[in-house]
């Protein structure tokens, strides 16, 4: 199977070409050349055949991803879980990023390379936001002007605004996503192949710090890293694979210093004061999460509430301690606080993955962009509702399904939102339907 998943990104990435952008040319090469036009002659002008295959491979992609997790699952490997989670440096309360980065150098690691690398050199088929990034990033280097304030039209003379979208409108993103992206584009020189190559490179190094920022967060939720059946949950998903690596979108950047936000407020929660340092750096790494997109302003409410709480906590404690003399029940008092943080740590994630799940069924968000699910499906190795896993799950199915009607119709005119809307929502209910004839244990007279 992991062969087999290995193989399914390659053929993805060569699958990717045949919507390249007819006005772009990435390599002078006869060779690439040659192949290009033969993708675009049997895939790009062919919507009926290009729709089939994309959904083949989407399928193909998700049968073999949910095969190799449901592996973790047998008895063998539940035996094995159950060996490591007794090693002590799997369940520990100090995070060490020895101990993360030493675990890259598994054969699990070497598989996840085997499956990004391919899609490293596959076209963003499915999205021209990078193109924006690069452009945008462009114009403060280059041109010295702000894309907060101008718009690539500004400047007709330039030859990448010719393969990208939204040229007439400001970049979307906050100031913070503008400044990371002078980073790509410094690395690529100026040169149009280069600049869009470390673009790729640099949202496969966000998928890095999520992991880094995961790692963190679960050691002070829960105590334990990550299991690999939970990294194999997140990193490994087709969504996650196809929105990131190969159509370089920058929301694991937004991502990834909100979860680390969280994971070092549960470090100075844990404490019987809060250092103000460490306090500014959570609040500073949540801060430029927001300055990234815009959507994790909504973390800020369980933010606060979570410093309130501590704060009614300690003044309690505090209160108690002055009437109470006994140490027995000080004692009690401080484990039976303890256990209710430690549950109100363990309603985090459901409650951001709820709460970065509204923004997409808002007028703002236009329409449910596969990508921004990915706000809400990083928080899934700390989910306990197995319903809403699922839902999240049958959901990253549903955001890549949601592209074959614009492939079949070769753009947004007429009914094609109305469609991806369709997809989206009703794939979800017929699951659910399933999902409760399949496991409810009083199965509906019709399951008989």
């Amino acid at each position: 199977m992991i062969i087999l998943y290995i193989l399914w990104s390659v053929l993805y990435s060569v699958f990717s070409f045949s919507l390249t952008d007819p006005n772009l040319v990435l390599f002078q090469a006869t060779w690439y050349q040659n192949f290009q036009q033969y993708m675009w002659e049997v895939f790009f002008k062919n919507p009926v055949v290009l729709t089939t295959a994309y959904l083949a491979l989407i399928v193909a992609g998700f049968a073999i991803y949910v095969a190799i997790y449901r592996r973790f699952h047998s008895k063998d490997s539940l035996a094995l879980a159950e060996r490591v989670e007794e090693c002590a440096l799997y369940r520990t309360t100090h995070f060490s990023l020895k101990y993360i980065f030493s675990r890259m150098y598994s054969k699990a690691f070497i598989f996840f390379i085997l499956l990004v690398v391919p899609l490293t050199f596959s076209y963003n088929a499915l999205s021209h936001d990078v193109f924006n990034y690069m452009f945008n990033a462009k114009m403060v280097v280059e041109y010295k002007v702000n894309p907060h304030e101008q718009v690539a039209l500004d400047f007709p003379q330039e030859k990448w605004i010719r393969f990208m979208h939204n040229t007439h409108t400001p970049a979307p993103y906050g100031y913070g996503w503008t400044a990371l992206s002078i980073v790509p584009y410094m690395v690529g020189i100026g040169k149009f192949f280069l600049t869009w190559l470390s673009f790729r490179v640099f949202s496969i190094a966000s998928m890095l710090a999520l992991y880094i920022a995961l790692q963190y967060f679960s050691v002070e939720m829960r105590r334990k890293y990550l299991s690999l059946p939970e990294l194999f949950l997140v990193f490994c998903n087709p969504l996650v694979l196809i929105e990131v690596v190969s159509n370089s979108h920058n929301d694991l950047w937004m991502m990834a210093p909100a979860v680390a936000s969280f994971g070092l407020l549960f470090a100075i929660l844990r404490k019987k004061y809060v250092p103000s340092q460490l306090l500014a750096t959570s609040a500073a790494l949540l801060f430029f999460s927001i300055t990234i997109k815009f959507a994790t302003v909504v973390l800020l409410v369980p933010w606060l509430l979570l410093l309130v709480l501590h704060a009614l906590k300690l003044f309690s404690l505090e209160k108690i301690t002055q009437r109470v003399s006994y140490p027995f029940m000080l004692s009690a008092l401080n484990f039976g606080s303890n256990l209710v943080l430690e549950k109100v740590f363990a309603l985090i994630p459901f409650v951001a993955s709820v709460l970065l799940f509204l923004p997409l069924l808002t007028v703002r968000s236009q329409q449910f962009h596969p990508w921004y699910l990915l706000w809400v499906f990083v928080w899934i190795p700390f989910i306990k509702n197995k319903i809403w896993k699922f839902v999240l799950l049958v959901l990253s199915v549903s955001s890549l399904l949601r592209y074959s009607p614009w492939m079949y119709s070769g753009g947004f005119e007429g009914s094609v939102l109305l469609h991806q809307k369709m997809i989206t929502w009703l794939t979800v209910m017929v699951a659910l339907v399933g999902y409760y004839a399949v496991f409810y244990k009083k199965k509906p007279y019709w399951w008989k």
